[in-house]
């Protein structure tokens, strides 16, 4: 299922950008958030992301 998703040409795209938002605030010492959830369908992913960020997704 992962390998599928990121086969995807779109998650492709949006990885790309994340890479060169990262080189572009590298020298600026902000740091993007680096998080990855994984998991089936309704298994409570949002919710615990909810809990631990206290921002409703």
């Amino acid at each position: 299922m992962l390998s599928n998703a990121l086969e995807n040409a779109e998650s492709r795209r949006l990885l790309a950008v994340v890479d060169e938002m990262r080189e572009m605030l590298h020298h600026e010492k902000i740091a993007l958030p680096q998080i990855a959830v994984v998991g089936d369908q309704s298994v409570g992913k949002s919710s615990v992301l909810e809990a631990l960020s206290s921002i409703q997704l």
